[in-house]
């Protein structure tokens, strides 16, 4: 699904996009062109620094290894604008040196339905030790829930920015968790779920048990692999945890909620999770 800018809002974007030079994300379109239906077009990523915008155009200088698309092909322009998932159609030209990509006088955001900018992403969390990486049954696999919002769209207190200080959608999120009926949502008689995650940043994550099956211990190390579909790709991410706190209800002693403090991440993914939750630049 998708939604229109303004006027407005597209000048903005445009803006945006001369300046802070986002990564673009190139998908043949298939739908305004039904030649080679069959033709096999992986996804090309282009870096802000390999292209220019000029009279609203996006300009590639050619390289001796560019990747070439037949001239006025169809793609879609892919790219985050401040965080949110942003798109338009266009055409792939060729002009003398370079390649020419004209803005459409409509670009589109995403609507997001469940997760926001972390829809449907997934975490594997496992003991760390030589031995136990070995074998992958110590694996507990976490995964997002339609039922917890991981943060809104509204720029208040309730976005992930505001939770990091306990309040706003994480404080939600958890005494939503615990007061949760979650068997009269299931279709599935006596279904174990599996870990859900409630809070995702660039220090610290969140996950929540309703039951005995899917236990971690206090002051442990673990080790975190994310994956974190985006429109085009995924992105994966590797680094150790320790599950610094463990908050359980009160009411129902099974359900636990699991802090976990993120150790040795990558700068480069630090920077990734701060811009998506916070949809703000890192600086």
């Amino acid at each position: 699904m998708s939604d229109i800018l303004s006027n407005v809002e597209r000048e903005l974007v445009i803006k945006y996009i001369s300046q802070e030079k986002p990564e673009i994300v190139l998908k043949r379109c298939f739908d305004l062109d039904e030649s080679n239906q069959n033709a096999v077009f992986a996804p090309l990523q282009i870096d802000g620094s390999s292209y220019s915008v000029q009279d609203e155009n996006i300009i590639l200088k050619r390289k001796s290894d560019s990747r070439i698309l037949a001239d006025n092909s169809p793609v879609i322009v892919n790219f985050y604008y401040k965080g949110r998932a942003m798109y338009f159609e266009s055409r792939y030209c060729h002009y003398n040196a370079y390649f020419i990509i004209p803005i459409n006088d409509k670009i589109c955001k995403f609507l997001e339905q469940t997760n926001g900018i972390y829809d449907y992403l997934t975490c594997d969390i496992t003991p760390s030790g030589a031995e136990v990486q070995v074998d992958r049954r110590f694996t507990k696999k976490c995964v997002t829930n339609e039922n917890f919002l991981l943060f809104k769209d509204d720029g208040g207190a309730g976005t992930v920015a505001g939770s990091i200080g306990g309040a706003g959608t994480l404080e939600t999120n958890i005494q939503k968790f615990f007061s949760f009926d979650f068997h009269s949502e299931s279709n599935i008689q006596n279904r174990i779920l599996p870990p859900i995650i409630l809070y995702l940043g660039d220090e610290f994550m969140v996950v929540a048990s309703e039951n005995e099956f899917f236990r971690f211990e206090k002051d442990t190390e673990y080790k975190i692999e994310l994956s974190i579909p985006q429109v085009i790709i995924t992105r994966e991410i590797e680094c150790t945890a320790v599950c610094s706190k463990i908050v359980s209800d009160s009411i129902d002693s099974e359900k636990k909620c699991f802090f976990f403090d993120f150790r040795d991440m990558k700068p480069e993914d630090i920077r990734f999770l701060y811009e998506k939750s916070h949809q703000e630049k890192y600086v």
